[in-house]
Formats: structure tokens, sequence, C-alpha cells
């Protein structure tokens, strides 16, 4: 395990390194951002050449970015024009919010999608299955803002029960987690009713049963703990989704995330905090991805890493 975790773990870098480079191009395709961000009509040339000699944007391109890639490893991603901090604590500062909305929203997602999708798959066809799975499509349908939106309307702003914004208690999580939650329980709803539909006709299902076994050992034990090996693979890949989502959700609710402070980086043309923030993005979805290959070994003791 140890040298399977070691291999994977240098199998990021030169991904890492790929993702670095693409977000240093693609942030200055538009040219220089000094140009843009300082007020030609109150600043001289002189200050705007003193300002870009500052931060380095005199150099040439390939000297911008070999120090960019030197200072990578230590978490140097510049300063932020607006703030006039280091970008990176000041990215790392916003993290914990937004992982604390990510991982509400799984649970919700989760807790729906789970009985929801077992239902459907042991009751095929009836009217249960038929709902699950009219309901999976149309949450899958309806985009994370339209959703969050609404639920501000009914919630908060018709019942007033729940607050609008802000993250002071639980109760402001409730409805940008229920937000991105259901997005997530619709994907998850459909791949456990299908992965599901596939176990419980196996031999080794019906076997259980023949032995005289409740129906809820057989489905716990037997069919769902195999079923969910699939749905697991998929989760892995829904992590950038739901990060995606997180983006938007977080400007809906003003919620103070690692996605608010982006958007308004992107608005601002404030480089050092997009390259950091796409940066912990990445690093984030990719060990996501590695626990869900060690969770592989939980539900399937067959599966051993080297």
């Amino acid at each position: 395990m140890q040298r399977y975790l070691a291999r994977r773990v240098l199998q990021m870098i030169p991904v890492l390194l790929l993702i670095a480079t693409v977000i240093f191009v693609v942030i200055r395709l538009k040219g220089d951002p000094i140009s843009q961000l300082a007020p030609v009509d109150i600043m001289s040339k002189e200050e705007i050449d003193d300002l870009r000699r500052a931060y380095g944007f005199d150099r040439p391109i390939t000297v911008q970015y070999l120090d960019f890639i030197v200072h990578l490893p230590r978490g140097d991603f510049g300063e932020s024009f607006r703030y006039r901090q280091p970008a990176f604590p000041l990215v790392i500062e916003r993290l914990p919010k937004t992982m604390q909305l990510a991982g509400a929203a799984v649970l919700i997602g989760w807790g729906l999608a789970l009985p929801l999708g077992v239902v459907a798959a042991l009751r095929r066809n009836s009217l249960t299955d038929l709902v699950a799975t009219t309901l999976s499509v149309l949450g899958r349908a309806l985009p994370n803002f339209w959703l969050g939106i609404m639920l501000i309307l009914v919630f908060a702003v018709g019942l007033a029960w729940l607050p609008v914004s802000g993250s002071d208690t639980g109760w402001n999580l409730l409805l940008p987690a229920v937000t991105l939650g259901v997005g997530l329980a619709t994907t998850l709803t459909r791949l456990i009713r299908s992965s599901m539909l596939e176990v419980i006709r196996q031999d080794y299902v019906q076997t259980a049963r023949s032995k005289g076994l409740s129906q809820r050992t057989v489905v716990l034990k037997h069919a769902l703990r195999n079923g969910l090996i699939p749905v697991f693979t998929v989760f892995g890949l829904q992590v950038a989704y739901l990060l995606g989502g997180v983006i938007i959700v977080e400007q809906v609710f003003a919620w103070p995330g690692m996605g608010q402070l982006m958007v308004k980086a992107v608005l601002t043309r404030d480089m050092a905090i997009v390259q950091a923030g796409v940066f912990v993005f990445a690093v984030v979805v990719m060990a996501s991805n590695l626990l869900v290959d060690l969770l592989y070994t939980f539900l399937d003791p067959r599966i051993r890493y080297e």
C-alpha cells in the first residue's frame, strides 16, 4: 500500500506541473494585466512602468514562467493586486469554508441518493421507481444557480425560515448545501439503481436468498457493498463537477469560500489568486480521486494495491 501511495503521489507531480503551466499561459493571453488594472487617467506612464517592474511583468515571458515554476513548490504564486498580500495564504484561508460546503453537499447527496437508488432497484417498474427516476432526471436538468435562487425565494424570502447568506451558523449552510447536494444526488441515484439492478441478478445474491437470509441482510451485506464499487468510481469524477458548482453556489449565497474569492479575482484580473485557487482545486480533485481508489479495498477485500 505504501508503495502504491508513493507512486500515485509521484504521478501527480507532472500533472500538477502541466496544470500550472496551462494556468500561467491562459491568464496571460489577454496581455499585460498591469495595463488593464492601472487607472491610466490617474497614473502617469512612469508610475505604471514602476508598478510593472514591481510585479515583475517587465521581464520576458520565459523568465516569468521559470520564476513561477521555481517558486511553485513553496506555494508562492505572487502577491495579490487587490489585497496586497501573498495569494496562497488568502486562498488557503478560504479553503475550510469551501470544504465545509462541499462536505455537507456530499452528505446530503448520498443521504438522498442511497435510499432512493436502492428502493428504486428493488421495486423496479413500480410507482416508487418511476418517481425516483423522474426526480433524478428533473434534478439533473436544473442549473445550480436557478435552484439556489428558488430555494432563497421560498425558504428565505417567502417563509423566512432560513437566512439568505453568510456563514455564521449551521442554518446558513443548509440552503447552499442542499443546492449542491440535489445536483449530486440526481446522478448518484441513477447510478445506484442501475448498479443494484445488475448486482441483484448475480448468482451469489440468489444463493444468499436461497439460504434463507433476510432481504435486509441480502441487500446490505451482499448486494449493496458490491454495487457501490462502480458508483464510487463515477463519484470520484463528480468531485470536479461538485467543486465547479461550489463556485457558482458561493456567489448565489455569498458564502465566503474559495469560489467567491476566485470569481472576484477573475473580475479584477488578480492573477496570483486565480493561479493559486485553480492549483488548489486541482490538488483537491486529485486527492479525492486517490481517496476513492483506497475505498475500493474496503468495499472489495479482493482488491489489493502493491
